[in-house]
């Protein structure tokens, strides 16, 4: 994907990242303007300072346009079988302990545990590395736990479950 700035062209199809429904914007953005403070191209439209495909700090960045989240799914469908969701894993622990459900989704799945023989820790990273979920489970927790990420934005998000020394990591997708 291409990034928001670039040109001031007049054809959107073509120019800046190439998706409509992103204001044409010349230059790149850095460090953490204040929304709506950066002029696009066309006049009374601002450049979308706090989208990901800019240069802005990372912790000012929190939006794709829908435009682009309908691109990024469309390359994911076309190349998600190539995927290998346990790379980043201890297999045995993902086999043995755990099911996460529903993958892709909308910021709201579950995790049944086989057994809850340790204490548990659950927590989702987004693609900058910011926690958006963490929570402990003990022992007597249900083994059904519903995660749900308030507000999440279209994107790969990092689920990192630990138990006792074994930490594993899953990949999930926010539609």
């Amino acid at each position: 994907m291409n990034h928001t700035f670039g040109s001031c062209g007049t054809n959107c199809a073509t120019t800046g990242d190439k998706v409509c429904d992103t204001p044409a914007v010349l230059d790149e953005t850095y460090e953490c303007p204040e929304v709506g403070s950066v002029p696009g191209c066309v006049s009374g439209q601002n450049a979308l300072t706090m989208n990901y495909m800019d240069y802005v700090d990372d912790a000012c960045m929190y939006m794709f346009t829908q435009g682009q989240a309908t691109r990024m799914l469309a390359h994911y469908n076309s190349i998600a079988s190539q995927f290998n969701m346990t790379t980043l894993a201890n297999n045995d622990f993902i086999k043995n302990n755990y099911s996460l459900a529903p993958n892709p989704n909308n910021g709201t799945f579950t995790i049944t545990f086989k057994d809850l023989s340790n204490d548990i820790s659950v927590q989702v990273y987004d693609i900058s590395g910011r926690i958006v979920f963490n929570k402990n489970y003990s022992q007597n927790s249900d083994l059904s736990q519903e995660v749900k990420i308030e507000n999440p934005s279209s994107g790969i998000y990092f689920v990192n479950i630990k138990s006792g020394a074994a930490l594993s990591t899953e990949k999930i997708i926010i539609k």
